[in-house]
């Protein structure tokens, strides 16, 4: 997907544009350095998306890419989705934190590998969409701290809806269960607790027991 001075995928760019592209792959190989940072294989970074561009639009124009690109590149052979299981499985415009305005970039995660590259085909540096404005596609480069924190996160999230959950289910007759199963739940971490404190302190003494043999 990289466009490169002197490629018939340069004709009609700037030297601006050139020298913008070309730095943002020296950073993004920078960045590779670090053991952190790999590429992912089925979410893409689209940068340089107009101003107008939502979540909404960018999904919209991401679905057409599939199905022209797949239409004309019948080899290409992409799974169909569906509400449980479906082929794009992320799309977020990035915005401004106080304004909510479009930063210009965003990113668009796929259920597989081979619909990511067709998509990066057909839109990366796509002079026909947009009203001619060319898009800069890549694979997004990830952390894999940020990924293990947002695991974290996610995983707190389930836990909590699944006691949500439980506690709607129950009713209004069942609230007092509901507690008593949050009160089991608690003891048992503590207990739990307590067993592996007896534990460590049982193998303090063994320690000590095992210098004073050897003295």
């Amino acid at each position: 997907g990289r466009v490169m001075r002197g490629t018939p995928a340069a004709s009609g760019l700037t030297e601006k544009r050139l020298e913008l592209l070309a730095t943002r792959y020296q950073l993004k190989k920078k960045k590779l350095k670090d053991p952190n940072y790999f590429i992912s294989p089925t979410r893409l970074c689209l940068r340089d998306l107009p101003p107008h561009v939502d979540d909404k639009e960018l999904k919209q124009l991401v679905i057409t890419s599939i199905k022209d690109y797949t239409k004309n590149h019948p080899e290409i052979k992409v799974e169909k989705g569906s509400k449980k299981n479906p082929f794009i499985k992320m799309v977020r415009v990035v915005k401004d934190a106080a304004t909510n305005a479009s930063r210009g970039f965003g990113f668009v995660e796929f259920k597989d590998h081979e619909m990511a590259v067709a998509v990066l085909r057909d839109l990366n540096n796509n002079p026909y969409l947009l009203g001619g404005k060319r898009l800069d596609v890549e694979f997004a480069v990830e952390s894999v701290h940020a990924l293990q924190k947002l695991k974290r996160i996610t995983d707190k999230g389930k836990e909590r809806n699944k006691y949500i959950k439980e506690k709607a289910e129950l009713g209004e007759n069942g609230r007092e269960s509901w507690k008593t199963m949050q009160a089991e739940k608690a003891a048992k971490k503590e207990a739990d607790k307590a067993k592996r404190k007896k534990d460590f302190e049982k193998y303090k003494k063994y320690v000590k027991y095992t210098e004073r043999k050897h003295q």
